[in-house]
């Protein structure tokens, strides 16, 4: 089965087989170059565009998290010393999910070994960047609100941005 070149030669079997090697060869390489790509970049979470509650400030004790919105929405909401925020259970690194590990009060990734503190501050890698907090506001009534579709991330300085957190007296008033 030779195949007549233009300049008249004969394409031989090996010659064929070569070239197909070398297209697969390129073709594959593209191919995982794109995925490679791809995972720099972390998978879209689920988006509810709805503010949900999230208890009563009241139930929570200062360090303490509640899970209450993981199962459904991937949401830790924290009491720290200042308020309350709300951390994304997503690693930053692709996508796992996180899992609460009460011993070391840290967050850890079951998938490839990332941990994070309880604010979200990435401790160890290979997660190169922090949590992404989720929107978190007090309403009229005393509930906290958490938007899950509302995303802030420490590396564009939107930590500080209302919404990434909530500041909340130890006496259970708004600061």
């Amino acid at each position: 089965m030779a195949e007549e070149l233009r300049d008249g030669r004969l394409l031989g079997r090996r010659d064929l087989l070569a070239r197909a090697t070398l297209w697969s060869l390129a073709t594959s390489m593209l191919g995982g170059a794109w995925l490679g790509l791809r995972t720099l970049w972390p998978r879209a979470g689920r988006a509810s565009a709805v503010r949900l509650e999230a208890g009563r400030p009241a139930d929570y004790a200062v360090g303490q998290m509640g899970d209450a919105m993981l199962r459904d929405h991937w949401v830790w909401v924290v009491r720290t010393a200042e308020g309350f925020i709300a951390l994304s259970a997503r690693c930053t690194h692709l996508g796992c999910r996180l899992r609460h590990d009460t011993a070391g009060k840290r967050l850890a990734c079951n998938c490839h070994g990332s941990t994070f503190t309880l604010d979200g501050q990435v401790q160890r890698g290979p997660a190169a960047r922090d949590l992404e907090r989720v929107f978190i506001t007090l309403s009229s009534d005393g509930q906290l609100l958490v938007d899950p579709s509302v995303r802030y991330r420490r590396e564009f300085g939107e930590w500080s941005q209302p919404g990434a957190f909530v500041r909340f007296s130890p006496e259970g008033r708004d600061a």
